[in-house]
């Protein structure tokens, strides 16, 4: 199925969940992952399954002073 991740079209297989591209990413630190405009819990990213069509936004967080 289609998704667009990080403003990209990409193919991911059914019962992909959020855990599974952030681990595809290689992400480290702090992100903030939104799936369609929701804000998603890091405790829920084993729990959410994408659907086609998903917009999936995974953004590193910083900060500075």
């Amino acid at each position: 199925m289609k998704i667009i991740l990080d403003n990209e079209e990409k193919e991911v297989k059914e019962g992909t969940t959020v855990n599974d591209l952030y681990r595809l990413k290689r992400r480290t630190g702090r992100h903030i992952v939104k799936v369609n405009d929701t804000v998603i819990r890091q405790a829920q990213y084993k729990s959410v399954t994408l659907n086609e069509g998903d917009n999936v936004q995974i953004k590193c967080v910083t900060s500075g002073g």
